[in-house]
């Protein structure tokens, strides 16, 4: 299934501050609130397979949960979410992804 979001707020917005030889010094915040758009995320998850084993006492699941997330105040604070892997009956839960902050 595929899911969007888009959120505004309320809030404090950022500037991003450079020094005089054009190097990023980091997000500075403003000093009045103002309605922003906030965030804007879009996640794909697919119906996985299940497989059964040992007198179904243990199920093995793999599938894809794919998220990217969008900080529309920040957009160095946005990230992407990767790969998933489920395994029930022995409590094992491994999941990849990438996050670039």
């Amino acid at each position: 299934s595929f899911s969007f979001a888009y959120q505004m707020s309320y809030t404090y917005g950022y500037d991003m501050t450079y020094k005089d030889d054009g190097t990023p010094l980091g997000w500075k915040i403003r000093t009045e609130k103002e309605f922003l758009p906030f965030s804007f995320s879009v996640s794909y998850n697919p119906q996985t397979k299940t497989l059964y084993t040992w007198k179904n006492r243990i199920s093995l699941g793999c599938g894809v949960n794919t998220s990217v997330v969008a900080d529309l105040l920040r957009p160095t604070s946005s990230y992407f979410t990767a790969l998933e892997f489920r395994m029930s009956g022995l409590d094992l839960h491994i999941m990849m992804y990438e996050q670039k902050r």
